[in-house]
């Protein structure tokens, strides 16, 4: 039996504008010691987590320190 291949293997998400602004805001309102401090892959210690569900994506923005805010744009789903 032959399995077939996806010939695409890049997966993309995305932001709408309404989520972004609201990760910017709290990435820079977010009382964090360790940022800007080395830490994280290129110095951030942010990280964006992208779960998809079958309705929508969510999204949280998480910092090196723990601290996590859900930034989902509900009203699209």
């Amino acid at each position: 039996m032959t399995q077939n291949k996806p010939t695409n293997r890049l997966r993309c998400f995305e932001m709408s504008e309404e989520e972004l602004t609201k990760a910017k805001i709290w990435i820079e309102k977010h009382p964090c010691k360790h940022r800007g401090k080395g830490t994280g892959a290129i110095g951030g210690g942010i990280s964006y987590i992208f779960s998809p569900t079958s309705i929508g994506t969510a999204i949280t923005v998480r910092c090196y320190c723990g601290g996590e805010y859900d930034v989902t744009d509900y009203g699209s789903w």
